[in-house]
């Protein structure tokens, strides 16, 4: 996902951001696998740890990246097993997502995009097409 006007895409940001710190190379190192991985397999749910509010799809990616203790955090909206919108993220070292301002931030992000990408699904302005979104793929959030 890209914001209009920026240059890096969200998740090109997670990467540019942590990329030169020893400390989260291994953690970008399996979010790059898994991404790949996921690519050419399509995603299970048990890739993503559901993060965000009850009725929205966003996820962080990999879940097993937490369990081992990991901070780094990738955000992403899980349409079906063969589309993934991927966000930003970074960080956390708070309890909850909703108490960093910046993951808070990429958060919402998300989950406004996922409420938009319903209401057009819902009209019929975008139709999930195995591995694409088609359809008007523009938004105001």
């Amino acid at each position: 996902m890209r914001v209009d006007g920026e240059k890096l895409s969200e998740t090109e940001k997670l990467f540019s951001n942590h990329n030169g710190n020893k400390k989260y190379i291994e953690g970008l190192q399996i979010i790059s696998k898994q991404m790949e991985r996921n690519g050419k397999t399509g995603c299970a749910d048990r890739h993503f740890r559901r993060e965000g509010k009850i009725n929205d799809r966003t996820c962080a990616l990999p879940a097993h990246l937490y369990a081992e203790g990991n901070k780094l955090r990738l955000y992403a909206i899980m349409i079906s097993p063969n589309i993934v919108i991927l966000g930003n993220g970074g960080i956390k070292t708070t309890k909850t997502y909703q108490e960093d301002p910046h993951l808070n931030d990429c958060m919402e992000l998300l989950i406004n995009l996922d409420t938009e990408i319903k209401k057009k699904t819902k009209q019929g302005l975008i139709v999930p097409e195995f591995k694409t979104l088609k359809g008007n793929l523009a938004f105001q959030i």
